[in-house]
């Protein structure tokens, strides 16, 4: 009989042990199931912060795409414009050069005649 009182006592402490690690184990996964569930949440703002930087970034990137491609229109206009000036000039230079000559003619055949012309 003491031998199995002594089996008893046994299983009722193994029994009561496996309840206690039972319970702690349940405990334990409770705790762990707030936190996962916790950290999920977290994750999904992170993610979506994540998401809306990318989307931000990406539309600076087009928008500087464009103001590049327009500064780079402004200065070709520039550089034609540059070019227009430059033939404006070189032809003004041309002109002002054949009025110089034509007055110089001018003043050339105006002395021809009068050395030409008795007094």
């Amino acid at each position: 009989d003491d031998d199995d009182d002594d089996d008893v006592d046994e299983n009722d402490e193994f029994s009561s042990r496996a309840a206690l690690a039972s319970a702690t184990y349940a405990s334990w996964l409770d705790a762990n199931a707030e936190r996962f569930s916790h950290a999920q949440a977290a994750s999904r703002v992170t993610a979506s912060a994540l998401n809306a930087l990318v989307d931000e970034f990406a539309s600076t990137t087009s928008a500087l795409t464009q103001e590049h491609d327009a500064f780079d229109a402004c200065s070709r206009a520039l550089d034609d414009a540059r070019a227009v000036l430059t033939d404006v000039y070189d032809s003004t230079r041309a002109l002002d050069a054949l009025i110089h000559a034509a007055a110089d003619v001018d003043d050339a055949g105006n002395d021809d005649t009068r050395r030409r012309t008795p007094s």
